[in-house]
């Protein structure tokens, strides 16, 4: 990783932020219910209609219904989100 790169920092694993502290290029952060620049809050599971939650980008509350079964899905989302915004895709 270049010095001067740009990391995506999952705010839920403390490993990860561990790591991430010593790094001196920029850091973009996401999470689940945990203050980062990318996160969800107030989670829903509903069963088979999927997980509803509250989205805050870029200091935006959207509400989101993600039709998939499964935390790992909302995880994802999490990190594709500001990956595409880093790349410039609005």
């Amino acid at each position: 990783m270049r010095r001067d790169g740009t990391i995506l920092v999952n705010q839920n694993d403390p490993h990860v932020i561990d790591l991430a502290r010593e790094f001196p290029g920029q850091k973009i952060t996401f999470g689940v219910e945990k203050s980062a620049d990318v996160m969800a809050k107030e989670v829903r599971l509903r069963g088979q209609e999927g997980t509803a939650f509250k989205l805050i980008l870029e200091d935006e509350e959207i509400d989101m219904v993600l039709p998939l079964l499964g935390r790992h899905f909302r995880s994802a989302l999490l990190l594709l989100l500001p990956a595409a915004s880093f790349f410039g895709s609005k």
